[in-house]
């Protein structure tokens, strides 16, 4: 892990859940790494993706439990909450996902050193382990 000013940088293998073909296969093209940056300042979180290289895809700035317009990686917006849970687990409802009132919620957690995301959407629960490059 590579510590930054004001944020902690982190590079994981094979964040893909969400990204579009065309942009994962610019990052192919590139053979570039995802790079998420987390900022905390109070209350306000500025969460940053983007490539070793310097190219950001997506960055949004918003206030724990409020409801916020969020920039997906593909490019997609949509009204989500974040909350935060101490330690290092994030929670994550986007009451609308689907445009048709079907919520989605994801957990994200650091265990092990290893970063563990839960996805429930519609009945199906995915279980996405990552691990530091």
């Amino acid at each position: 892990m590579r510590r930054r000013r004001r944020g902690i940088w982190v590079n994981w293998k094979d964040v893909s859940v969400g990204v579009s073909d065309e942009v994962r296969a610019r990052f192919k093209a590139s053979d570039a790494a995802l790079v998420t940056s987390v900022a905390v300042e109070g209350d306000t979180v500025t969460w940053s993706t983007g490539t070793q290289t310097g190219v950001t895809i997506s960055k949004n700035t918003y206030s724990w439990g409020q409801e916020f317009e969020e920039a997906s990686l593909d490019g997609k917006r949509r009204m989500t909450i974040h909350t935060y849970e101490g330690g290092s687990k994030i929670l994550t409802v986007i009451p609308n996902f689907d445009g048709q009132g079907t919520p989605m919620n994801m957990t994200r957690e650091v265990v092990d050193g290893k970063k563990v995301v839960i996805i429930s959407y519609k009945g199906i629960t995915a279980n996405l382990i990552y691990e530091k490059i």
